[in-house]
């Protein structure tokens, strides 16, 4: 079987459908007009980068370039999830 046709959900019997994917990807399928084939977007789909993935890298990125006004800052929401994954410091 081709790993084309998508993931292999395990415990379902079945593959991936393509709402599946793009609620992982963190795009919400309702209102999104598809104008591909479900096989078209499932390929699309999987080379999408996700969007919380995006959102850090442009929170750095776009201050950066300049291209955010000093007196406005941008807010990383997944901050503090990633504080909060870091080991904690060794007892003295």
């Amino acid at each position: 079987v081709s790993r084309a046709a998508g993931h292999w959900v395990t415990n379902r019997g079945r593959r991936m459908r393509t709402d599946e994917m793009m609620r992982l990807q963190g795009m919400d399928e309702k209102g999104f007009v598809q104008v591909v084939s479900d096989r078209q977007l499932g390929k699309q789909v999987g080379n999408a980068m996700s969007q919380n993935i995006l959102e850090r890298i442009m929170v750095s990125l776009l201050p950066a370039a300049g291209l955010v006004p000093r007196n406005c800052t941008l807010h990383d929401r997944w901050q503090a999830d990633c504080k909060a994954a870091e080991p904690a410091a060794p007892n003295k």
